[in-house]
């Protein structure tokens, strides 16, 4: 018994050894993740999270510390509770497809699934539907505190509300859902823990960047006689991967996650083997004694 709880014990170990990314400063972080849908809002992590726009690729628009209102003719103001602070939000008019809202005071013309800061709050309006004023007057807002466009070369959104430290992730996602992750720190504040791929692949890309540099330095002094290095940036390139390191880097994640993974399961099976022939070696005696009594 104490040999399969010493076996699971370090099995979990090895999980949050393998899978964890982020710690705490201090004390333990807590780590929460649901599926959303695009328009919708979800508790992760007891903070509210939605999703304005999702795309492949882990790219996603979301909203931390939301809430959905709906503002009619007969319900035209509302006071926002959020844990970030209060708001009170006003409808001015609709027309056109359009809406004019009041937020704290400040007015701002809002239109459909377009994001709009309005004194401190994000709004992004989901129907605008009908006349203010009007009995047909329907608006449907996502409210929220703060907004992060998440995708591959920006992968995080950082924001501490209420002296509670919150990184937001997107794992995966797709072009009407994502699968979001809400890490929080109640106390301190959330640190990157080295991930070994992770400097793998930087010495990789380094090199190559370096093995680049060289050569072009190379091609200029043979052609002019002198060379200057030039910083490129492309943003339609951002977050493509190096050619020359994407089969290595796929080997060595393939050999950093699987062949563990792999392991495992053969520990697991040979565990089971070693407890099915305990349990038949403790079931001879008994049956032979029982043969023996007859």
């Amino acid at each position: 018994m104490k040999k399969v709880a010493l076996f699971f014990l370090v099995v979990f170990l090895f999980l949050n050894v393998v899978s964890a990314s982020f710690n705490c400063s201090i004390g333990d972080i807590i780590t929460e993740g649901k599926v959303i849908h695009t328009g919708e809002i979800k508790s992760i992590n007891k903070i509210n999270v939605a999703l304005t726009i999702s795309d492949w690729d882990s790219v996603a628009d979301i909203l931390v510390d939301s809430k959905q209102i709906t503002l009619t003719n007969t319900s035209s103001s509302q006071e926002i509770e959020l844990l970030s602070g209060n708001y009170d939000i006003e409808l001015i008019n609709i027309s056109n497809n359009k809406a004019w809202i009041e937020v704290e005071g400040n007015k701002d013309e809002i239109e459909l699934n377009e994001l709009e800061k309005v004194d401190g709050l994000e709004v992004y309006p989901l129907n605008i539907e009908g006349v203010y004023p009007g009995e047909d007057a329907n608006l449907k807002l996502l409210v929220g505190y703060k907004q992060f466009f998440i995708y591959p070369n920006n992968p995080t959104g950082n924001i501490t509300i209420s002296k509670i430290n919150y990184l937001i992730e997107v794992s995966s996602s797709s072009n009407n859902d994502a699968f979001i992750k809400v890490n929080k720190c109640e106390n301190g504040t959330i640190i990157k823990v080295a991930d070994p791929i992770e400097n793998i692949v930087d010495d990789i890309d380094n090199s190559s960047s370096q093995n680049n540099i060289t050569q072009n330095q190379s091609e200029n002094k043979s052609s002019n006689g002198n060379f200057s290095i030039e910083k490129i940036t492309n943003i339609n390139n951002e977050g493509k991967p190096n050619p020359n390191s994407f089969n290595l880097i796929s080997l060595i994640k393939y050999n950093f996650y699987i062949i563990p993974i792999s392991i495992l399961i053969i520990l697991v099976f040979v565990f089971y083997i070693l407890y099915k022939k305990n349990k038949q070696y403790k079931k001879e005696p008994k049956e032979k004694l029982e043969l023996e009594e007859d």
